[in-house]
């Protein structure tokens, strides 16, 4: 969260946004010469932004630039803020790169043959990416070399940290792998029939995947198949874990399911326009949706819909939920635009001149 509830915002457009907590502008954050990929937040307050020109912009926490993060060639597709007030970022020149806490260059991560698509920081200080070359691999925290996990056979999309330290990878090649801290392969994970988008570990230990296939998969801690998710009829989109241990998916035939915790359909949320992009679970316990229209709707945690939020002209890209019970929506028509807990509308936040991607508060 930003000091004093202030949101931040990014676009295609060369210039996040900082507003106050009421949706007022206070600072153009001007310095990226190609659209924004991202902002995060530092421990200390600062602000770090990505860009399509290969470059890093650190900022103060009222948007003043501090520092060009300048060494990759290619786009920069993320970055994370490690333990130790280090920086990491990947880009689509193949490497990752080092940074001290104020943006000078401390070690290139080379190896990767391909797109860098991501990296995380393990519990024990060591690094682990993944890549379109079809590895991951680790790194200790100084960046240098120590194992590359090669068992995929296509690009790899994602991976986490267990709560246990082991390691879940998914790739294109539909399957996910289960590895020790050490990248030692224990076991594949078989049923998916398309690239695996994504995998997240529930409060039990279980694991859920969803692939582009219409069926999500439920597994055990060591990777054994306990049930699939049937019912939608078009390709996966999201999903997530409620707080009562239910399950929400929503996809491409225009409805959202929940689920028991078992994998067993409750109920299908039915009445949106378009394929479902985005979902979120509000402070409130409600849920946000939003699809290919212009369109918002809330539901309460049993899937009745409360109420169809209208005011964006185009596509919503997403929202996230804010202290407050209050919600803040983005969207194409590049505006950003606060509701109440109950979505009436508060205001609409005005300065972008290009599609938004994301926002923080």
């Amino acid at each position: 969260m930003l000091a004093d509830g202030r949101l931040l915002s990014w676009s295609n457009y060369t210039t996040p946004q900082l507003w106050d907590g009421d949706g007022n502008l206070l600072a153009a954050l001007s310095g990226n010469t190609i659209g924004v990929g991202g902002v995060i937040e530092l421990a200390d307050g600062r602000l770090l932004s990505w860009s399509g020109d290969g470059n890093l912009q650190l900022w103060a926490g009222d948007g003043n630039l501090l520092a060009t993060l300048s060494g990759h060639t290619s786009a920069v597709y993320g970055v994370i803020e490690l333990t130790n007030g280090r920086l990491l970022s990947w880009s689509g020149d193949n490497t990752l790169r080092l940074w001290d806490s104020d943006g000078n260059p401390l070690a290139t991560l080379s190896g990767h043959r391909a797109n860098a698509n991501g990296a995380i920081e393990l519990a024990d200080g060591k690094l682990l990416s993944w890549s379109n070359d079809r590895t991951l691999r680790l790194w200790d925290s100084d960046g240098n070399p120590l194992t590359i996990l090669s068992e995929h056979t296509d690009r790899v999309l994602g991976a986490i940290e267990l709560a246990d330290g082991r390691l879940l990878s998914w790739s294109s090649d539909t399957t996910l792998r289960l590895w020790d801290g050490d990248g030692n392969l224990l076991a594949t994970l078989l049923g998916h029939e398309l690239a695996v988008i994504k995998a997240i570990e529930l409060a039990d230990g279980r694991l859920l995947s969803w692939s582009y296939d219409t069926t999500p998969r439920l597994w055990d801690g060591d990777g054994s198949l306990l049930a699939a998710l049937s019912g939608h009829t078009k390709n996966m989109i999201g999903a997530i874990e409620l707080a009562n241990g239910r399950l929400l998916s929503w996809n491409g035939d225009s409805t959202l399911r929940l689920w028991d915790s078992a994998g067993n359909m409750l109920v299908t949320l039915s009445g949106n326009r378009g394929e479902v992009r985005r979902a979120i679970v509000l402070a409130n316990g409600r849920i946000f949706s939003s699809d290919d229209s212009a369109m918002i709707r809330l539901w309460d945690a049993d899937g009745n819909l409360l109420a169809t939020l209208s005011g964006h002209t185009a596509y919503v890209n997403g929202a996230i939920s804010l202290t407050g019970d209050r919600l803040l929506s983005w969207s194409w028509d590049n505006t950003l635009r606060l509701w109440d807990a109950d979505g009436n509308p508060i205001t609409t936040l005005l300065g972008h001149k290009d599609r938004i991607w994301g926002a923080m508060e």
